[in-house]
């Protein structure tokens, strides 16, 4: 392939991201509630968010 993505390709990929953060952001919720919840486990949670939103802003590129 030459680097290019179909746009449908695109879309589902976007979906599958925003679906992945949305999941994500309600993990950081519980793991700022949780006592035991280690400082490392949250920030590798809250990384693993901001990859997801850059991913996502990436794809959006594909859509316009």
């Amino acid at each position: 392939m030459n680097g290019i993505i179909e746009y449908k390709t695109a879309l589902f990929i976007g979906d599958v991201l925003r679906d992945l953060l949305e999941n994500n952001r309600k993990k950081l919720t519980e793991q700022q509630k949780d006592k035991d919840c280690g400082v490392e486990i949250y920030e590798n949670t809250l990384d693993f968010c901001t990859q997801l939103e850059y991913a996502i802003k990436q794809i959006e590129r594909f859509k316009k």
